[in-house]
């Protein structure tokens, strides 16, 4: 009899082998077949495989985007704190090349791996914690392929994560100059906390939705364009001013018929998302949503979205983008600046980043940073044209009383 196979996903040094090795020593495990990775051309296998992916799949290079798995499959994703990822890939493969091009593999693989969790619904780890606590690590990871939890493989886990990128001199030079200290300093930022890095202002997730999927969302449009009003910038209940500007924008708040489309996928990005800004946890508190067709002229003057008591419950902002003619248009980008609402102070910064609206992705940032939709320039007034956008904002609710030590 057949079984759904079995995929480690991770970014490219994570520690994909080593988990891999321990999941096919499981004796319940050894009539599937072990594939190490796949190579060029290689077809995915369906079933009765236990396969590692390494983003990108080692060598030769080899990009495998989640769609391209059999549904039902059992996926796992490994993380590691970048920096030792990076160095594990870069001593490797790239010990030739500059640094910059390993950094440059491992964020488009971080990206990639945000669609592996919009897509699948997979397992999540950290290698830190399979190598310091393998014994529990293995029992969910046991758990989860639904094999006995009680069994240890004959493998010995140690802690990759030491300081040899230090001593080598051409990584460590580059390491220097790409992630000096936020004041702008050149000290050594990375001493004091070797397992992060410079939080990301903004996380942007391509091809979000299959095609038939985003082919039902424009539909869906088409078919409501009487339904998107013009309005100004008010709180969720309808009544508080947040933005004196006047929208120029149609907006719908009812979302009923296509939302399903994100409800069940976006909760599963927020610990990616979260971890890639250097946002804490919170507690998850209500989802709010809206759809918008961007018009001529100004849409959103610069703001915060928990700048106001009215929505001071946003701490991450996600936007939507999708259109029909994606060539057809100038400007509309999204702006985020490189200022926070700090002690009640609405001071912008004169640096920012311009995020380019492309079809069908997704781009997540802090709530609390500075932020505008620029002015859409169509070559066009059709409104079949237009570009159109969905909102969400994740706001904090209350500590479940189990993590408060309650009945």
């Amino acid at each position: 009899m057949s079984a759904p196979s079995i995929f480690v996903v991770g970014p490219e040094g994570s520690g994909t082998t080593l988990l891999w090795r321990c999941i096919i020593a499981h004796p319940a495990l050894q009539g599937m077949d072990p594939v190490p990775a796949p190579t060029t051309g290689r077809a995915i296998p369906t079933t009765n495989t236990i396969l590692h992916l390494s983003l990108p799949t080692l060598r030769p290079m080899l990009w495998v985007p989640p769609e391209d798995l059999p549904a039902g499959s059992k996926v796992i994703l490994l993380r590691r704190s970048p920096v030792h990822t990076v160095y594990s890939a870069y001593r490797r493969f790239y010990a030739d090349a500059d640094p910059a091009d390993a950094w440059r593999s491992y964020f488009r693989a971080a990206e990639l791996e945000g669609r592996y969790l919009a897509v699948h619904d997979p397992l999540c780890l950290y290698y830190e914690d399979l190598v310091a606590h393998p014994a529990k690590v293995l029992h969910s990871v046991h758990d989860f392929l639904g094999v006995a939890n009680d069994f240890q493989p004959p493998i010995r886990l140690t802690n990759r994560n030491d300081d040899r990128w230090r001593q080598d001199a051409a990584f460590n030079r580059f390491m220097q100059t790409a992630f000096a200290a936020l004041d702008g300093s050149h000290s050594d930022s990375l001493a004091a906390a070797p397992q992060t890095t410079v939080p990301a202002r903004y996380v942007r997730i391509e091809n979000f939705l299959a095609p038939q999927e985003h082919e039902r969302l424009l539909k869906y449009v088409l078919a409501h364009e009487t339904d998107f009003a013009a309005s100004s910038v008010t709180a969720a209940g309808g009544t508080a001013h947040i933005d004196s500007e006047f929208r120029r924008s149609g907006t719908i708040f009812d979302l009923a018929e296509v939302w399903d489309l994100f409800e069940a996928r976006l909760p599963k990005l927020l610990p990616h998302v979260r971890r890639q800004l250097g946002i804490g946890w919170f507690p998850l508190g209500q989802v709010e949503r809206q759809m918008a067709v961007h018009r001529d002229d100004g849409f959103f003057g610069v703001h915060t979205d928990d700048g106001n008591d009215a929505v001071a419950g946003r701490r991450i902002s996600c936007l939507y983008y999708f259109h029909a003619q994606p060539k057809r248009f100038a400007g509309g980008e999204l702006r985020i600046y490189d200022s926070e609402v700090r002690g009640g102070r609405l001071e912008r910064a004169a640096t920012y980043v311009d995020v380019e609206p492309a079809d069908n992705s997704l781009v997540f940032f802090a709530s609390s940073f500075h932020h505008e939709v620029r002015p859409v320039h169509r070559e066009t007034a059709a409104f079949g044209d237009s570009r159109f956008s969905i909102s969400v904002w994740f706001w904090v609710g209350s500590v479940p009383q189990s993590l408060l030590g309650r009945e």
